[in-house]
């Protein structure tokens, strides 16, 4: 038998030590993903008399009213289910 370790730090086991590893890499990896939350970016809403005709450069059609119906957007539903169904 061995003699007793007193007065020597407490080992760890390799359990304990892989436990510790994958708790380090869970805080550092929620760290990272919650400071990408914080650089966003001011959003500038466009003035009150223009809203409804402010367009999306290159993609006409795109903005709408969700409470209001939009000729685009039904047209748009049709050709989706359509490409769906012959897909």
């Amino acid at each position: 038998m061995s003699a007793p370790r007193s007065g020597l730090a407490p080992t760890t086991t390799r359990h304990e030590t892989g436990t510790m590893l994958k708790r380090i890499g869970l805080l550092l990896s929620l760290s990272l993903m919650l400071s990408a939350c914080g650089a966003l970016r001011p959003h500038h809403p466009p003035p009150g008399a223009t809203e409804g005709k402010v367009a999306v450069a290159g993609m006409p059609g795109v903005r709408a009213w969700g409470d209001a119906f939009s000729p685009e957007f039904q047209k748009d539903m049709i050709e989706s289910v359509a490409q769906e169904k012959a897909g």
